[in-house]
């Protein structure tokens, strides 16, 4: 069984980019081995945890390519007798950490929308008696349990903290440990309108938070930390083409590196 382990505090570090000074927060380095280096990983095993407490015993998930977490979510869940069922879309390529899923655990489904496919992934899971859980594990359990985590490795002060978003929950618990503290940069990969809604469901005080589109995907030579080459790098994209504009201190939170097998940690 993966036994859940974590870094007491948040690794800094500090790096230069286009000639400026920026505290990178290097979230991904807390969860140990076996665990895959996601910040999400804090909250896999007490998110189970709350699925077996409620009583089911199959839980379900919607993958997207960037999903490698689900490998371990399948692991962990298996050890602790939940089965999980991973809807995937049978597109013309399909993500290698597929192949490090039981085929038992996955339930194909033709190319379609997001929601389409999500909807008919929680229909069949519903139909097992099972839970589905929404993109990111999204529930207040999980934004609380993240936000606990910061309360004891705060993020450090800065003026600008700029902050990939996926699902909008990493970036709920991060709002809230701040308080309405500095000014937080979003880059979303999901449509920005989900994301608002996420936060607006979770998050208490914000005073200063900006919310873009992904930028153009532009190649990038020399990149000066690891980093997912999704999220993150969507992220540090943003931040080379605005950090001029950045008036003060600039703190980047790097939310994953990814794994090296699957070929998404990239420096």
């Amino acid at each position: 069984m993966i036994k859940p382990h974590f870094l007491d505090k948040i690794p800094i570090e500090q790096y230069h980019v286009a000639g400026r000074p920026i505290i990178v927060c290097r979230t991904d380095l807390v969860p140990q081995p076996p665990l895959p280096p996601y910040l999400k990983m804090l909250e896999l095993y007490p998110f189970l945890k709350m699925v077996k407490a409620r009583g089911y015993k199959t839980v379900g998930y919607y993958a997207v390519p960037q999903s490698e977490w689900l490998v371990a979510l399948v692991t962990l869940g298996k050890a602790m007798g939940i089965k999980v069922i991973i809807g995937i879309s049978r597109s013309q390529q399909v993500a290698a950490y597929v192949a490090d899923i039981a085929e038992e655990n996955l339930y194909w489904l033709p190319p379609n929308m997001y929601r389409i496919n999500h909807a008919r992934t929680r229909k069949y899971v519903e139909s097992q008696g099972g839970l589905m859980a929404l993109m990111g594990l999204e529930c207040p359990e999980v934004v609380n349990g993240m936000q606990h985590y910061l309360e004891h490795s705060a993020l450090p002060e800065a003026a600008n903290m700029v902050v990939p978003v996926g699902s909008g929950v990493a970036i709920a618990a991060i709002l809230n440990h701040l308080a309405g503290r500095g000014r937080v940069f979003g880059i979303c990969t999901r449509p920005i309108a989900s994301v608002d809604k996420v936060i607006g469901k979770y998050v208490r005080q914000c005073n200063y938070l900006l919310l873009y589109n992904k930028p153009e995907q532009s190649p990038i030579q020399g990149l000066p930390f690891p980093m997912h080459h999704y999220w993150d790098l969507n992220a540090y994209r943003w931040l080379l083409a605005n950090v001029k504009q950045l008036k003060g201190s600039i703190c980047f939170i790097n939310l994953g590196s990814g794994s090296s097998k699957y070929g998404s940690r990239v420096c």
